[in-house]
């Protein structure tokens, strides 16, 4: 489906909304800009029902965070909203014998 709002699946009440990464797909039905997606995608939002979002480009994640408090929606998102800022360490393989 197109996920959010228009989503076929959007009719039950989950235990935990996720949205994945925004980006500018069917944009004659979503809109044609990162904000315009990210509202749709916002109508998986339910009050009191967490939502989870990947990492998403700042216009995305300023408009979840605004459906989010609109919606009475506990958002979880990564500390930064800009693709590619987040800088990982690779973990440490356990030595053997520990």
């Amino acid at each position: 489906g197109l996920g959010g709002r228009l989503d076929a699946t959007n009719v039950v009440t989950p235990e935990l909304s996720l949205i994945t990464p925004i980006g500018l797909d069917h944009c004659h039905l979503l809109g044609y800009s990162l904000a315009a997606v990210a509202s749709e995608k916002a109508g998986i939002m339910r009050p009191s029902v967490p939502c989870l979002s990947a990492l998403q480009e700042a216009a995305a994640h300023d408009q979840l965070a605004e459906m989010a408090q609109a919606r009475m929606t506990p958002a979880l998102a990564p500390e930064t909203s800009r693709m590619g800022q987040i800088r990982t360490k690779a973990a440490k393989a356990p030595s053997k014998g520990t």
